[in-house]
């Protein structure tokens, strides 16, 4: 039962930095810049990860 619990938590919170991940990738779309405010282990720089990535394979060639 607790690794269901361990497992559904890891599902909850991937599905939630994945939002974030998108929101920060249309503002970028948009032409707009973008702060990340949150707590130590929270995924920051996990997320400037993706958003570096969605730079080079979207916007490095322009």
């Amino acid at each position: 039962m607790i690794e269901n619990l361990h497992g559904r938590n890891y599902e909850l919170a991937k599905a939630e930095a994945d939002k974030v991940d998108e929101q920060i990738i249309e503002v970028l779309q948009a032409g707009h810049s973008f702060r990340v405010e949150a707590g130590a282990g929270s995924g920051k720089t996990y997320s400037l990860n993706k958003v570096i990535e969605w730079i080079q394979a979207n916007k490095w060639a322009e």
